[in-house]
């Protein structure tokens, strides 16, 4: 308890971690990513985790919400955000999230500002998507204390080459994480990486596609499979 992971700051430094005897499997990582990184939600039931996170929502909706903004209706913030938290691994459109509320789009818009505010809701913008949920906020958690302070972004070009977080230092060296729930990866796995690698040069510290597999493996320069339980390392 305390330790702070190094994870992104070795992997800034082209050093991402070396594992031999992960678990292997979505299932070895299930508890975890279920209980989530909350500290106050460790250590209870299923059902006192899901009390737990009612009455956090009901209370910051009830005494932070009128502090910062003017709103009549908090049941509506309250639907957008679940409706929000429950595509928080997909690009999401204000005015498709609108349509499926049946709200106008510029509410929908201040009103998802509202939640970036009250901390409810944290965007990634692009820095040219697909993210595992997850492991993306464990990145944005890590980046509080991160030696290196990155920025967080994700990546799509025209050409639909995606990586899932683009770690970019003020110095402008940049790191690249993909994120997969498979135990075993190829080199497709890499396309994005390997883009971004061509594309940036030296600029490009690592890229790693961490998986549920057992072992970290070499995919060629600055490019490597590191088990899940890496971000802890």
């Amino acid at each position: 308890m305390g330790r702070r992971e190094s994870f992104i700051d070795r992997l800034l430094t082209g050093e991402p971690p070396q594992i031999d005897d992960a678990p292997v499997g979505r299932q070895a990582y299930a508890a975890r990513i279920v209980t989530g990184g909350f500290p106050d939600a460790q250590g209870r039931s299923a059902r006192g985790r899901a009390r737990f996170f009612d009455s956090y929502i009901a209370s910051i909706l009830g005494r932070d919400l009128q502090d910062i903004a003017s709103v009549r209706d908090t049941g509506s913030v309250e639907r957008l955000l679940r409706l929000v938290a429950a595509r928080s691994a997909s690009l999401v459109s204000s005015r498709a999230v609108a349509v499926e509320l049946g709200a106008d789009h510029k509410t929908v818009a201040a009103q998802t500002r509202i939640l970036e505010n009250l901390f409810l809701v944290s965007p990634l913008r692009p820095w040219g998507v697909n993210l595992e949920t997850f492991a993306a906020m464990e990145l944005a958690r890590q980046c509080d204390w991160a030696e290196s302070s990155p920025s967080l972004f994700h990546y799509r070009d025209k050409q639909q080459r995606e990586v899932d977080i683009v770690l970019e230092l003020g110095s402008g060296e940049i790191a690249g994480v993909e994120i997969k729930t498979a135990a075993s990866i190829g080199a497709k796995d890499f396309a994005g990486l390997r883009h971004l690698r061509d594309r940036l040069g030296d600029r490009f510290t690592a890229g790693v596609v961490l998986y549920t597999g057992r072992r970290t493996l070499s995919f060629g320069e600055r490019l490597a499979a590191v088990p899940l339980c890496g971000l802890w390392a």
